[in-house]
């Protein structure tokens, strides 16, 4: 794998997740997940993608708790949190994977949680800096 750069503040907002939500899985996905496989230091990526196994509610309730962080009032994923981290988070429990998609409660939108099923099963571990790991999807690395 190759090192994805993140900044102080993503590596802080990352362990702040990591602490609210410590009994549940928790995957890198999107274009930081693709950083750490190839080299795309050509496209800068400002926000994170995490998909966590845990329902709606219990995301929501969880990044509740952490201070200074704010919903996005426009995207339901989006969180805001400290040092203009754009943070999108992907509940992606059981139930939730069974039924293929989110449905969002306040927008009503749908949301397709295809492939997220195959990122939850197979993942490897990868350090993001001394002392914070992250899982990331494994069949990405196919390719490299």
């Amino acid at each position: 794998m190759k090192p994805v750069m993140l900044s102080a503040e993503q590596v802080a907002a990352v362990k702040a997740v990591q602490k609210v939500c410590s009994k549940k899985r928790i995957v890198l996905i999107g274009a930081s997940a693709l950083g750490c496989f190839l080299d795309i230091r050509w496209r800068q990526t400002y926000d994170l993608d995490l998909s966590i196994s845990a329902s709606i509610e219990e995301c929501a309730s969880n990044l509740a708790r952490l201070r200074d962080w704010t919903p996005d009032s426009r995207f339901e994923q989006r969180w805001l949190a400290p040092g203009g981290v754009r943070i999108d988070i992907i509940p992606a429990g059981p139930e939730l994977l069974a039924a293929g998609e989110i449905v969002w409660p306040k927008s009503g939108n749908h949301m397709s949680l295809v492939g997220l099923r195959l990122a939850f099963e197979n993942n490897e571990r990868f350090q993001v800096v001394e002392g914070v790991d992250l899982r990331v999807p494994q069949f990405l690395s196919s390719r490299s």
